[in-house]
């Protein structure tokens, strides 16, 4: 699982062909000697930025959780976590549905497991709840689902993200209906 975490991260710093090994490390093991890539394609540390195709915004999933948007809210966290909490319109789907000892499990079952859970894999997803939401979406993308993304907050972050925009709307719009006061020293 954080393999596929790390291929999500180093995607989204612009590296080209990030693969996951789908096993055990190990098990199938074959050493393939390839050309070094040049230090300009690798990247500079310096150069290196996240790209934000790869990320959900808090604006993004508040839309779900209010209607306006039809892309879907995937929570990947285990069924336990997710009782605990999540935001709202969440459908659920634990990664271990789809990822299990070292591996992404066959294109029917993850299929099924998306079925199962709800989620229309013809429409928008963005994957929540941190590791596991990396590796469900690794595997949508094997699969070849289109148009994902990763929430990459907590639900804390996301309730204290929404309360601030809220609050800044609330302070916009009351300095709006103020009157204006005029310099008397014209």
């Amino acid at each position: 699982m954080p393999a596929c975490r790390a291929a999500f991260i180093f995607s989204a710093m612009g590296f080209k062909e990030v693969r996951v090994l789908n096993t055990a490390f190990g098990t199938h093991y074959k050493k393939e000697e390839k050309e070094q890539k040049s230090a300009k394609q690798a990247g500079a540390a310096s150069e290196i930025k996240l790209d934000d195709k790869f990320f959900a915004t808090s604006a993004e999933v508040k839309k779900i959780v209010d209607g306006s948007s039809s892309d879907q809210l995937v929570d990947c966290r285990s069924e336990t976590a997710f009782k605990k909490g999540a935001i709202t319109k969440a459908k659920h789907l634990d990664y271990t549905k789809v990822w299990s000892n070292h591996t992404m499990k066959e294109s029917a079952d993850v299929l099924k497991a998306f079925k199962d859970a709800g989620i229309d894999i013809e429409k928008p997803m963005i994957f929540t709840g941190g590791l596991p939401a990396s590796t469900v979406k690794a595997v949508a993308d094997h699969v070849g689902f289109k148009s994902l993304k990763v929430y990459d907050k907590t639900l804390e972050e996301y309730k204290a993200d929404i309360e601030a925009k809220a609050e800044a709307d609330s302070k916009a719009a009351a300095a709006k209906t103020e009157p204006k006061s005029e310099n008397p020293t014209k």
